[in-house]
């Protein structure tokens, strides 16, 4: 370990057990602001060893490297993704938690999903321990690279916008958006309240991916349609009015109870679970359809829809394997 104000090299922090082959193998590096700390730190320093992950509080200045610059650009209809070299960034000096994450191990590539919800739990973890100070400010994500020492930055997570349908801003469109926020001001003020905040679970499930996704699309459908929290015939039967069907073939085609039974494995049963980009695409439909049942407004059958695609296969997507 380092001695006394001895400048830190971070992989002085790696276990020996979490790589065989150093020269084939990566760390990633969270850092974060931490303020107010209550400690004389009188190494400049304190580990935190929790096994998987390894946590350093220090005191002083960490530089890291950065991508100065993203932007989407357009040539014709095609996205032009642009992002600047990156630099290295010296921060001014104060208190910086850094945790360390295998992330390539002996030459198998590192799941980026994996590593930041590994990351992503410990710093939860040390929220609860610590309070929110700890990790008040995310600064950077960095690998770096054992062979030879090279550090990456990562620039912000962006999705193909040709993944996703044209806007329809249309005046039939626009009407309709009028139409759905009328219908929620004639709401009671507790009707209303579950609506957004079901909005709001449904924003983040957005622009997140994975388990976490796919908890919150959940989140967001049950808050809207979901009364009794253990009892899903509630959705079946909004489901079933709106489509002008039975609840049986709503059961039958929608699997509302399957998917139920995933995220019951998920959340109860500590299972982790592949979460396919169509199922993801789904539940965003049957949000929608659920959305606008509960306002009163025609739905535009849209789940229907994408159930309908001869590739798509929402069977092989509710199985755990």
């Amino acid at each position: 370990m380092p001695t006394e104000r001895q400048k830190l090299n971070l992989l002085d922090f790696v276990p020996a057990g979490w790589f065989k082959e150093h020269n084939l193998s990566s760390v990633w590096l969270s850092g974060f602001r931490a303020f107010r700390v209550q400690a004389a730190l009188s190494e400049g320093y304190a580990h935190f060893d929790m096994g998987d992950v390894q946590a350093v509080l220090i005191h002083g200045s960490v530089p890291y490297w950065s991508v100065k610059d993203f932007r989407v650009d357009w040539q014709g209809d095609s996205p032009v993704f642009e992002v600047s070299g990156a630099s290295q960034v010296q921060p001014p000096a104060g208190f910086y938690l850094i945790l360390l994450a295998p992330h390539d191990r002996d030459g198998i590539k590192g799941d980026e999903g994996r590593t930041k919800a590994r990351i992503s739990a410990t710093v939860g973890m040390l929220a609860a321990i610590f309070g929110r100070n700890i990790v008040f400010l995310r600064v950077f994500d960095n690998v770096l690279e054992l062979s030879d020492g090279r550090t990456h930055s990562f620039s912000p997570t962006i999705e193909n916008p040709l993944a996703f349908p044209p806007v329809d801003a249309t005046d039939t469109r626009r009407r309709l958006a009028q139409q759905l926020f009328a219908s929620l001001a004639t709401l009671s003020s507790p009707q209303r309240n579950l609506v957004e905040l079901s909005l709001r679970w449904y924003e983040q499930a957005l622009f997140d991916s994975g388990t976490d996704a796919f908890i919150k699309f959940w989140i967001a459908i049950e808050t809207l349609a979901m009364p009794n929290i253990t009892n899903i015939r509630a959705i079946d039967a909004l489901l079933a009015t709106a489509y002008g069907i039975d609840e049986q073939s709503v059961r039958s085609a929608f699997k509302i109870g399957r998917i139920f039974g995933l995220r019951g494995r998920i959340v109860h049963d500590g299972a982790i679970v592949p979460i396919h980009s169509e199922l993801m695409a789904y539940l965003e439909a049957l949000y929608v359809d659920v959305l606008y049942a509960c306002l009163s407004v025609p739905i535009e059958r849209r789940a229907a829809t994408i159930l309908a695609r001869s590739d798509f296969d929402l069977e092989s997507y509710l199985q755990e394997d």
